[in-house]
């Protein structure tokens, strides 16, 4: 435990091979899986656990050192698994560490006091490797020399390239689509595909297509041309994306249909600029139509009109050891299955320092794809402005037939669910996904529907691992409705030191099955109050900004969730904490909070069963008498409480909680730590495994962030937008440092004395360092 010898300084910027180890004893096994930063351990309970009742212990230390670390308690997996899971955190990538589990079980003799033991190395962070031969490729490029001055075709390149070869992409669009690699490459000799540090290579799935649009007969501000391409799902003006209105009528008077009721379809009016298209193959006689209006009838000729003719630029399929880099992926749309990078049972897999911009889908995962790891990436869409229920409508099928607008008649919709979907967002896996070790960090997420999955969608009764998934590092702005979902199955998924803003619900759990489920130290603040869905009852259902959704139509719960060490500043009428669900969860924990807002509850709970539920060392915030509503009984009204004793009196909550102002240093510029005289300093709880490694003082703090004293530091306090700057605070023998950032991401040197910093521009930043001496 460190209670001392930590020292850190905050800086306020303007703005100007898969690794397993086994060891078994008794029939039961250990099995260990590392991340960076991580190391997942499982233990299969051989023989079975009927009671449910073994548990264990955990603790860990580093190869050659003669002190054990406490690590945080082993979780049930209660879902037929027999398997305790959890996770040892915030460990130095590429080093060796010896892990001891022991078993209790007084119940089952052949469980109870098994010892069981092993070590593994983390991985080491990423080195690009040096290229046995550079192919160049330019989008005009010809022949087969692939030389700087006579580069090749990128399609040829792609089926020649061997391991340990490089294909470098000369600046310019590639109006390329739907390639694929034709070799895998090695763990000594990777292939990498790269463009310029600029981002100045792109691969671009636009229709270079001179539309001409023409005056709809009987509808002349409805205006139409003709695609390349069939069933096109992505189309902007002037850079901001179109709705995909599912009939013509809809789009020709501004409408969306958003479901059924008695009395028929039911349509709502829509702000948002549409288009439709005709959706082939059906022999209509007008081949490949589409259809665009605006509010203030616009003639689409005046407008830089982009429309998608590709539905992805590059497949890898059964493929290892491939690295992209500095590359931009732009405009692919086609539906169905539009994924710009699509990866298919393909293993180690780098993505890093690469663009995303105005996708159907930026990048899928599918099969048994493991290790792979996106960094330093920007993932955005042009969504801004599109509400939650018209991001749902896209799929709500009213009807399941089209009518062609003039003669051809009425046929059953091809693609009534998939062809319209706008909740795909930034990073998704395909159900039936099995891969392990997907490390998603240091990147940035901004206008979309629904930014994209943290975890695989679905329980997968086929796979029996744990996924071992990391989110850390990375900041998520401007999302519609969900920012990442955790729904479907959660197994070992790690969400820490983020930064969530401007978003509906930040983290969808809606329902994370299996666990356990970690949300550490992020920042949640600004949360969007939002037009969730027009329902045919009661009309417009105003969903208040919250930092966890589990409300879902499922009957299946949610596995463990831990969430320690938030901090959450709601502002308006956002919540805190709303824990409100119909099917609950196996449990939920939350200690060591800031969980502040303005003219809503801090905490609200509702769920009509008293699901197991643990809330301790919370500080809470509002301006209301009440700061908090529970209900866990259908039975009985909710109950308002004034302050955690009496919530402690009631329910066993809070017994050490707080209602008071968690003083932060100022949160009208977004800057969350704590002033020296905040009440939330040294009064969290000391969890082993997660806040042990780091404090100051005589306990560690509540939220996010630990206060400390000021050291120098140095790196430019002006900057530029998306341009690297380096930061450093002095050097100390055999000490620790841990980086936090918020308005920009960590390209390098976390846990060292010196980091690079790309900084978004969207908002001021702050660089954070917390240096600790072992």
């Amino acid at each position: 435990m460190h209670n001392g010898g930590k020292i850190g300084l905050m800086l306020i910027l303007p703005f100007m091979s898969l690794w397993y180890a086994t060891y078994t004893y008794a029939q039961c096994a250990l099995t260990l899986f590392p991340t960076y930063e991580c190391i997942g351990v499982n233990v299969a309970l051989i023989p079975a656990d009927p009671e449910k009742d073994a548990w264990a212990t955990l603790q860990y230390r580093p190869v050659g050192s003669a002190n054990w670390q406490t690590g945080f308690p082993l979780s049930r997996v209660d879902n037929d698994f027999n398997r305790l899971s959890g996770s040892i955190f915030w460990r130095q990538p590429g080093m060796l560490y010896q892990v001891q589990v022991i078993l209790q079980d007084t119940t089952t003799a052949g469980l109870h006091n098994l010892l069981l033991e092993d070590t593994i190395r983390t991985l080491a962070e990423i080195a690009q490797p040096v290229s046995l031969q550079t192919l160049y490729v330019s989008p005009t490029g010809s022949g087969n020399l692939f030389t700087a001055t006579q580069p090749g075709a990128l399609p040829n390149a792609l089926l020649v390239v061997q391991p340990g070869g490089k294909i470098s992409l000369l600046p310019g669009n590639y109006y390329l689509g739907n390639l694929n690699l034709a070799t895998s490459g090695t763990q000594q000799a990777p292939i990498v595909i790269e463009g310029p540090n600029d981002h100045s290579a792109i691969l671009n799935g636009k229709d270079t297509t001179q539309f001409v649009w023409t005056p709809s007969p009987g509808n002349p501000n409805v205006y139409y041309t003709y695609t390349q391409a069939n069933n096109p799902n992505l189309v902007l003006a002037n850079g901001q994306r179109l709705y995909p209105h599912r009939t013509f009528e809809d789009l020709a008077q501004h409408l969306i249909g958003t479901g059924v009721s008695l009395s028929g379809e039911i349509r709502e009016p829509t702000e948002l600029d549409g288009f439709y298209r005709n959706p082939l193959p059906y022999p209509c006689g007008y081949g490949n139509t589409l259809w665009v209006k605006f509010h203030d009838n616009a003639n689409p000729n005046t407008k830089n009109m982009v429309i998608t003719r590709h539905a992805k630029a590059i497949t890898i399929d059964n493929k290892s050891y491939i690295q992209f880099r500095n590359l931009t992926f732009t405009n692919y749309g086609i539906t169905p299955a539009s994924h710009a990078l699509y990866l298919h049972y393909s293993n180690q897999i780098v993505v890093e320092n690469c663009n995303f911009v105005n996708n159907d889908n930026d990048l899928l995962l599918e099969g048994t794809s493991s290790r792979i790891t996106i960094q330093n990436c920007t993932f955005s869409n042009a969504m801004n402005g599109f509400q939650a229920w018209e991001v749902k409508a896209s799929y709500l099928t009213a009807n399941s037939s089209y009518c062609n607008p003039f003669t051809c008649g009425c046929y059953p919709e091809i693609f009534p669910n998939l062809g319209r979907l706008l909740e795909r967002g930034a990073i998704l896996y395909q159900f039936g996904f099995s891969g392990r070790g997907i490390v998603i960090r240091n990147c940035i997420f901004h206008d979309y529907g629904q930014a994209g999955h943290i975890a695989p969608p679905g329980f997968n009764t086929d796979f029996t691992d744990s996924y071992e998934i990391d989110f850390y590092n990375n900041l998520l702005y401007n999302s519609t409705e969900d920012g990442m979902e955790i729904d479907g199955d959660s197994r070992n998924t790690r969400i820490w030191n983020n930064v969530f803003h401007h978003t509906n619900a930040p983290l969808s759990l809606a329902v994370a099955q299996s666990g356990p489920t970690y949300i550490l130290r992020n920042v949640f603040y600004q949360l969007a109050a939002d037009t969730f869905i027009y329902n045919p009852v009661n009309g417009k259902l105003i969903q208040d900004g919250h930092p966890l959704k589990f409300q879902s139509g499922y009957t299946q719960r949610t596995g463990e969730v831990f969430f320690f060490h938030n901090t959450v500043a709601g502002h308006f009428a956002n919540i805190a904490l709303d824990l409100s669900s119909t099917s609950g969860w196996t449990k939920f924990s939350a200690q060591n909070n800031i969980l502040a807002t303005d003219s809503n509850f801090a905490l609200l709970l509702d769920t009509n069963t008293p699901y197991p539920t643990y809330l301790d060392y919370n500080s809470y915030h509002c301006n209301m008498a009440d700061f908090a509503r529970i209900k866990t009984d259908a039975a009985q009204p909710p109950q308002f409480f004034t302050n955690p004793t009496t919530l402690f009196t009631n329910f066993g909550f809070e017994q050490h909680g707080n209602r008071h102002n968690p003083m932060f240093a100022n949160a009208n510029l977004q800057n969350y730590h704590l002033l020296p005289e905040s009440p939330c300093i040294d009064a969290a709880q000391l969890i082993y495994g997660i806040n042990d490694h780091a404090f100051c003082g005589t306990a560690p703090d509540r939220g996010a962030f630990e206060y400390s004293q000021e050291v120098a530091l140095t790196g430019s306090s002006v900057v530029c937008s998306n341009q690297i700057y380096t930061y450093t605070t002095p050097l100390i023998a055999n000490a620790t440092y841990l980086w936090v950032i918020t308005g920009g991401v960590i390209v390098s040197g976390q846990g060292t004395a010196t980091v690079e910093v790309i900084w978004n521009g969207t908002t001021a930043g702050t660089i954070t360092v917390q240096q600790t001496t072992e």
